[in-house]
C-alpha cells in the first residue's frame, strides 16, 4: 500500500519516523525504490544505519534536531506502528506538520482498537510479544484517526483496514485550506 503513495524519484525524501532497524528502508530499496531515505529513532539497533538520525521522536526538539540533519524537507513522513507507542499522538505530531513541505504526505499504519484485546490476549498466553502490549498507550479507530488529521490540519485521503481488520492503514495531506 505505502508504494502506491510514493514517487519514486531520486529526489524524494522519505522520513521514517520510528524506524526501529529500518526494515522499511531495506524493503523499499529491494524493490527498486530510488527516492532518498532517512530513518529516525532513538534505540540503538538503528545507529549503525546509513541515513538514521537518532532522535527521540516525542522530543519537542527533535523535529528542529531532524532538519538541522537533513538538507531539505520531507517529502513523505511514515509513521509505521507508531501511534499506538504515544500517549498523545496530536501534541507529539504536531511540531512535524512545521517541517511539511505544501504536498508533503504521512503515511501510518496503527492497530484498531479491536486488535489491542486479541493481542493483549495471545500477550498473556506467550504468541505475541509481552513487551509490546505492555509499550501500547493509545488506540485510534476511524473517527479518531480523521480527529487527528483535522486537529493537526491535514486531511485524511486515505483510509483502509487490513490484516481481517485489526489493523489501519492511512493518509494524511496538507489540508486545502492551510
Amino acid at each position: 500500500m505505502v508504494h502506491r503513495f510514493l514517487k519514486n524519484d531520486p529526489a524524494t525524501l522519505l522520513l521514517d519516523l520510528g524506524c526501529g532497524t529500518g526494515s522499511l528502508r531495506t524493503y523499499l530499496m529491494q524493490n527498486g525504490y530510488r527516492g532518498t531515505y532517512a530513518g529516525v529513532d532513538r534505540v540503538e539497533a538503528s545507529a549503525h544505519m546509513e541515513h538514521f538520525i537518532r532522535a527521540d521522536i516525542t522530543d519537542p526538539d527533535a523535529p528542529q534536531v531532524i532538519m538541522e540533519t537533513l538538507a531539505k524537507k520531507p517529502d513523505v513522513i511514515v509513521l509505521l506502528a507508531l501511534l499506538e507507542h504515544l500517549k498523545d499522538p496530536e501534541n507529539i505530531l504536531t511540531p512535524y506538520t512545521a517541517i511539511m513541505k505544501p504536498n508533503t504526505i504521512i503515511i501510518g499504519t496503527t492497530p484498531h482498537p479491536i486488535g489491542r484485546s486479541i493481542h493483549d490476549l495471545l500477550a498473556k498466553i506467550g504468541i505475541c510479544s509481552r513487551d509490546a502490549a505492555d509499550e501500547h498507550e493509545s488506540f485510534l479507530n476511524h473517527r479518531k484517526i480523521e480527529e487527528l488529521a483535522r486537529n493537526l490540519n491535514l486531511e485524511l485521503i486515505c483510509y483502509k483496514r487490513f490484516l481481517w481488520g485489526l489493523n489501519q492503514f492511512f493518509v494524511f495531506k496538507q489540508s486545502d485550506n492551510s
